[in-house]
């Protein structure tokens, strides 16, 4: 039993043997404080849910096992509580179909964010489609759920994403004592897989949808040349997905995610350029980066050199794959940080 459990049952053991009133008044107060220093103490979590029914069902299921829990009826509504949380969840479930912002969206958005990307996610849904799951675990999600959701199966999913934050945190203490002078412990990528990174550069068209304009290194084969053209496409109607086909991009995205069918992780990053023959007034196009590994520290990095990629599409300048892929390839197969 905790020392505050313990310390608990034992005031209480001794003021019910007391009887008079200023004694019970002080078993009130211990048990009131009790309450109040659980509850700042229990793990929080964020639910993300527009069925209002059941989210008070969810809530009752996790504060029944002694979870504190806070709520939002859609990703822009959770949005705005996290920026004014004093403290941050320590695990996220969210549904994906809601209106306002989608479960999609707003996973990418807290992907995006330094302060929130480590947080566990659980997407819950009523989508039992393998692609819809698939695409949820591509996107790096912790954990999917299917409605209507058994107890016993949440809550076995939430016990093991919080149990994997302590041990991290425990991970995190250590190689805070660890002396390292700004290095890396491991590259993300070995020097001997440095010809599993490539560059790829594709465009939406109307008609056919996303084609492959660029790629880097040079690829022989023409099957494995095809294969790459795949998951080009497959990154392209990932993040696409998100944004929709049809909505304009004010401001450039990018998103980092898993590519379980081949082992691989991928960054890409999506933006657009003026075009009044287009049905969106827009030509939109997607830089990817694939690789055996990539860190967000590692994404970080590449963005810079994505923006500068995506000016010269931009101004229809001339783009140097070779160099680009040599830079980003620095970057994967350093054991430093470039901050």
């Amino acid at each position: 039993m905790p020392i505050s459990s313990l310390f608990y049952e034992v005031c209480i053991q001794e003021c019910q043997n007391q009887t008079s009133e200023d004694e019970r008044f002080i078993l009130m107060l211990i048990r009131l404080l009790y309450k109040i220093v659980h509850r700042s103490m229990a793990p929080l979590i964020l639910i993300v849910e527009d069925n209002l029914n059941f989210l008070e069902t969810m809530k009752l299921m996790l504060e029944g096992e002694g979870y504190s829990v806070i709520s939002a009826v859609n990703g822009h509504q959770a949005l705005e509580k996290l920026k004014n949380s004093e403290k941050y969840p320590d695990l996220i479930i969210s549904d994906i179909k809601m209106p306002h912002m989608d479960g999609y969206e707003f996973f990418q958005r807290i992907s995006q964010n330094q302060k929130l990307n480590q947080i566990p996610f659980i997407f819950l849904t009523g989508m039992s489609k393998d692609k819809d799951i698939r695409f949820g675990k591509m996107l790096g999600v912790d954990d999917y759920l299917l409605k209507p959701v058994k107890e016993k199966d949440l809550l076995a999913s939430v016990k093991g994403k919080l149990n994997r934050i302590k041990r991290s945190e425990k991970v995190l203490e250590y190689l805070q004592d660890v002396e390292y002078n700004g290095q890396k412990l491991v590259a993300s990528v070995e020097m001997g897989e440095i010809k599993q990174i490539w560059i790829i550069i594709l465009y939406w068209h109307d008609v056919v949808g996303p084609k492959l304009q660029y790629y880097y290194p040079k690829i022989e084969n023409n099957n494995f040349l095809e294969r790459i053209k795949e998951i080009g496409n497959q990154c392209f109607y990932a993040i696409n997905l998100i944004y929709g086909d049809q909505k304009k991009i004010q401001n450039e995205e990018s998103l980092l995610f898993s590519l379980e069918n081949i082992e691989k992780k991928a960054f890409i990053y999506f933006d657009a350029f003026p075009n009044p023959k287009s049905r969106s007034g827009e030509t939109k196009f997607m830089i990817g980066i694939i690789a055996p590994q990539i860190t967000h520290f590692d994404s970080i990095q590449i963005k810079n050199y994505f923006k500068s990629m995506s000016e010269k599409i931009k101004n229809q300048s001339k783009i140097d794959l070779k160099l680009y892929w040599e830079k980003i390839s620095d970057i994967l197969t350093s054991t430093e940080f470039f901050m």
